[in-house]
């Protein structure tokens, strides 16, 4: 007898990857707008400022609206500190468009194949991620929606992870108890921790094996078929 009825994924770092890159994606942005700047100095500067901000908790994927206002915060500090001086509001605009677009964006190489593997076990399939309303476009075109029983994107349902209240609203559609579920995702605190706090199983999707979370982690999805019978 298995352990588990119902799987849920967060989607980006899980399912989904920015493509061809989040640096480069920024750059393609900039170079629009007539400003050439390395990707490197980007990577640089976004992860700099991610860790910034993350040590300040916020929600930020609440609503469309939220979503909106974090992302300009976000950028426009991004802006400065990559010495720009001129054109803010066009890159703002920019980057909304470009980081919402389905082409933006491609599934690891396994989730495909996992994803329909686990459905023709039997598993019921949700997606659980903090994002505005686009991310159901996303899955759509991507074809992840069609493998899934479900998309709960944060700004749709008004809560976003770890509050255990979207957590639930994910149970409630898969129609399962906690102790049926697995959660799944590549961010330890909104992922693990919120699940758990669900009561629902978690594994920790660490993809480069630097978080070093033990055997509640895994490096790829495809792991999951060997859990999961």
């Amino acid at each position: 007898m298995r352990r588990y009825d119902a799987v849920f994924l967060d989607a980006q770092g899980t399912l989904l990857a920015a493509h061809p890159s989040v640096p480069a994606l920024y750059a393609g942005a900039f170079l629009r707008l007539g400003k050439r700047v390395d990707p490197r100095q980007v990577a640089t500067a976004v992860g700099d400022l991610w860790s910034e901000l993350k040590r300040a908790p916020t929600t930020y994927d609440t609503s469309d609206e939220a979503t909106r206002e974090w992302w300009a915060n976000f950028n426009s500090r991004l802006f400065q500190r990559l010495g720009m001086e001129d054109g803010l509001e066009q890159f703002l605009e920019e980057t909304w468009e470009t980081f919402g677009q389905p082409k933006s964006y491609r599934p690891y190489p396994e989730v495909m194949g996992v994803l329909a593997e686990l459905r023709n076990r039997g598993y019921r399939l949700g997606v659980v991620s903090n994002w505005d309303s686009r991310l159901l476009l996303i899955c759509e075109k991507l074809g992840i929606a069609t493998l899934v029983d479900f998309v709960l994107a944060s700004a749709v349902v008004g809560v976003e992870k770890p509050d255990r209240r979207i957590f639930d609203m994910a149970l409630a559609r898969a129609g399962v108890p906690p102790y049926r579920a697995l959660h799944v995702g590549d961010d330890y605190e909104a992922d693990v921790l919120g699940a758990q706090g669900a009561g629902i199983d978690a594994l920790h999707l660490d993809r480069d094996g630097a978080a070093h979370s033990g055997n509640r982690a895994i490096q790829s999805l495809e792991q999951l078929l060997e859990i999961l019978p």
